[in-house]
């Protein structure tokens, strides 16, 4: 398991660079990461983790046709007040979530779930090129690497620790491209 864990956040980090590039490749490299994590996440029984692997197949081939579309070529602005409030959604939606799998013998249930929640959230507003999701992916790492190091992850809970300064990288290179209106 310490192989597909290692293979899946080397290949994380590529899609991760080339979307801090806005290189459309990076969601072909974020689908195979999404592939070996779903198998990894289930063996570990990270179940949110692995359902949202799951739906991030589904996200990556959305997020590869929306980039090719001519209207998500440039960076756009929610605010952090709408941020906000989808980050406090998510967490609603997460504790609901957590409740329905409760029999589960995962000992994180509610940190796994919002998780995976604003995890979602986070990939969709990156797919629609929205300049907060890089600070929700900050938040979601936090909680990941939090449930990680719970569970002797180490290699990915360091992926996660990268992934926050990527994010903060990321947010530093959407700015410059950022959409004035």
């Amino acid at each position: 398991m310490k192989n597909i864990e290692l293979i899946s956040v080397i290949i994380g980090i590529v899609s991760v660079f080339l979307t801090i590039k806005q290189n459309l490749l990076c969601w072909v490299f974020g689908l195979i990461s999404a592939v070996l994590l779903t198998y990894y996440f289930y063996n570990v029984n990270f179940y949110s983790q692995m359902v949202l692997q799951l739906v991030s197949v589904g996200q990556c081939a959305y997020g590869w046709v929306k980039w090719n579309e001519v209207d998500t070529k440039e960076v756009t602005k929610i605010g952090y007040t709408k941020s906000a409030l989808c980050i406090g959604i998510c967490m609603v939606i997460g504790i609901i979530f957590t409740l329905l799998t409760k029999t589960t013998n995962n000992n994180l249930l509610y940190l796994d779930g919002i998780g995976g929640i604003i995890a979602l959230l986070a990939t969709y507003l990156l797919v629609k090129k929205v300049i907060e999701s890089w600070w929700i992916f900050m938040i979601n790492n936090v909680m990941l690497i939090i449930l990680c190091l719970h569970q002797d992850m180490y290699y990915i809970a360091g992926y996660n620790l990268l992934l926050i300064i990527l994010s903060i990288a990321g947010y530093k290179e959407w700015k410059k491209h950022l959409k004035t209106t």
